[in-house]
This record gives C-alpha cells, sequence and structure tokens, in this order.
C-alpha cells in the first residue's frame, strides 16, 4: 500500500513566480534612493549611526514591523510582487517609526486612557504617512524617479487623501 502524502512536498511547492531580488539587495537599493532626497537621507543617516537591522521577509499582505529597537523588518508580497517605488516607501515609513521611537516619541502605556492611545497614534501615523508624502515627492521631482509614479504608490496604499493634502499645500 502506497503512503498518500509520498509526494506531499512536490504539491506543497511555492508557486515560481520568478525571482526576486535577495532582501539585503532589496534593502541597499532602496536606501540608496532614500539618498536622493534630503529627508530620506536623515533617515538612512539615523538608520546607519544606529546600526539599525533591517531585513525582509514574504507576507500575505506588505506591512512593517518594528520587533526590537533598531530591528525592522519589511513584509513584501510576492503574488502579486511588491513593486520597487512601494517597496522605497514602506522601508521610508519604518525608518520613521523607528526614528520616532530612537527620539523618543512612543507609544501611550498600556494604562492610559483609551483617548490618549487613540491620540498617540494617530499622531504618529500622521507623521509617518506625511514623512512617506514628503519623500515620494522629493523623488518623483527629480527625473531619474519619474518612472517609479511615487505619487501614484502613495496613493494605492490608501494614502490618497494625505497626498491630496500634502500636495494641495506646498
Amino acid at each position: 500500500m502506497s503512503n498518500p502524502l509520498e509526494n506531499i512536498a512536490s504539491i506543497m511547492k511555492p508557486i515560481d513566480t520568478g525571482a526576486m531580488p535577495d532582501g539585503p539587495s532589496m534593502v541597499s537599493f532602496a536606501l540608496d534612493v532614500l539618498r536622493n532626497c534630503e529627508i530620506g537621507m536623515r533617515l538612512v543617516t539615523v538608520a546607519e549611526m544606529e546600526g539599525w537591522n533591517i531585513s525582509v521577509t514574504k507576507t500575505p499582505m506588505e506591512t512593517t514591523v518594528i520587533t526590537a529597537p533598531g530591528q525592522l523588518t519589511v513584509g513584501i508580497c510576492q503574488i502579486p510582487p511588491t513593486p520597487p517605488g512601494r517597496f522605497v516607501l514602506l522601508l521610508a515609513g519604518i525608518l520613521r517609526e523607528s526614528e520616532q521611537d530612537f527620539q523618543g516619541i512612543t507609544q501611550a502605556g498600556m494604562n492610559d486612557p483609551a483617548a490618549e492611545q487613540v491620540r498617540i497614534a494617530m499622531q504618529k501615523q500622521g507623521d509617518k504617512v506625511a514623512y512617506i508624502c514628503a519623500i515620494a515627492h522629493q523623488l518623483n521631482e527629480l527625473p531619474e524617479f519619474k518612472n517609479y509614479r511615487l505619487i501614484d504608490e502613495v496613493r494605492n496604499m490608501g494614502y490618497s487623501q494625505s497626498m491630496d493634502t500634502f500636495l494641495t499645500n506646498l
């Protein structure tokens, strides 16, 4: 009698969607892109001075997480693949979040009133999104990054209203 699970490894193989660059190469590329604008350069400088470790992992949804002080993870999708421009913006966002923590701008405590927790969380998120919008705008102004359509990527990330408000107030 044959084992029905004998071929499970071949059945459960991940779908090959083409080779994605390795995590360190992606991070290096994104940091190089961010160095081309003033705000991005500042974030990269702080990350390098503080020795932050940035890793990339494949996740079902794009996400960013600070797992510990100076330990940043960017989760990217393989199907459909996260575009390079969006990866740059995701990295910029997690760098800003980590910089907020480094500057002492932390979440409210668990015992603080719910209204205070929400206020601080919204303030931190708004600051991060403003940074993402500013970086997208600054890079979009440079001819070598026009094809990345970074402003469109910000909108595709769900920040259309924030991007429009940012551009209106320039």
